[in-house]
């Protein structure tokens, strides 16, 4: 770590006012939550397997991303720039929706989006606990993911509340990706006035026996959470992993295995078996 003294609390908690960029960027993640399998079969009327054709394509991009947008991120040992990055190539990519005219357009689309949207997500957490104090860390990370999650159940409902007041409309689907796409832009604005260049760098490699991996039930969801693990692989650990925790992972592994298995076959099922609206 570098720069590892204290942060006077009284500027900690100013900072804390670029929280509200995460909520409308989650706000937008909420919107988009069930997007792909409605809008492939609705506006595309295509079958499941452009469903999980689709969720395939934008996971890999999203791990890919992922990875190279953290590693840069610790190596310029800068924050800020990645999460205007995130929300204005979110804003941009999803704002092309607006013009496509074929799946393929959209699958491309998709995997832009996903690579784009994944640049804030590694810095998130960093910055919240880069400035504050570490007495505060688990506090602060708890707060953070609360009230950014916030803004994903508004998302949810703002969405529902779109297709309740305008039933059997296909062109609303494609409107909603523009409607999210607005919120990234608000997101950017929030954050290019509200946030800060954090002054204590943490370099996730730096910090002794835990590393940092995003978890995401789906990609979705992000950008939100890290979990704090021992390390599994890869250097040496002082600490070894217990029997009990080994049984926990594997039974989340498991049910994330199951609930991904459901996810994608089954707003298709509504719809072509139980004749269901949007």
């Amino acid at each position: 770590m570098e720069n590892s003294e204290q942060i006077p609390l009284s500027y900690s908690k100013r900072w804390r006012l670029w929280y509200s960029s995460y909520i409308t960027s989650n706000l937008s993640a909420g919107l988009l939550n069930p997007m792909i399998p409605l809008f492939i079969s609705i506006y595309f009327d295509k079958s499941v397997i452009f469903v999980g054709i689709a969720s395939s394509l934008s996971s890999i991009s999203s791990v890919i991303a992922l990875i190279l947008w953290g590693n840069i991120s610790d190596n310029v040992k800068k924050r800020k720039i990645f999460v205007l990055i995130g929300f204005a190539g979110s804003f941009a990519s999803l704002f092309m929706i607006a013009f496509i005219s074929t799946i393929y357009e959209y699958l491309a689309i998709l995997v832009l989006y996903q690579f784009f949207a994944m640049a804030s997500v590694p810095v998130s957490t960093l910055l919240v606990i880069e400035n504050e104090q570490e007495s505060q860390w688990a506090r602060v990370v708890s707060s953070f993911s609360a009230i950014s999650t916030i803004g994903t159940v508004f998302g949810l409902a703002f969405g529902l509340l779109i297709v309740v007041e305008n039933p059997n409309s296909v062109g609303i689907v494609k409107n909603i990706y523009i409607i999210a796409s607005i919120f990234y832009l608000i997101s950017f604005f929030l954050a290019l006035f509200l946030l800060k260049e954090s002054e204590k760098k943490i370099r996730r490699s730096a910090i002794p026996d835990i590393f940092s991996l995003r978890a995401f039930e789906r990609t979705r969801y992000a950008p939100t959470y890290v979990i704090h693990i021992v390390k599994l692989f890869g250097r040496k650990s002082t600490e070894k992993m217990s029997g009990q925790l080994r049984l926990y992972l594997f039974i989340c592994a498991l049910l994330m295995l199951g609930f991904q298995l459901f996810f994608t076959p089954y707003p298709i099922l509504l719809i072509d078996n139980f004749r269901a609206s949007e």
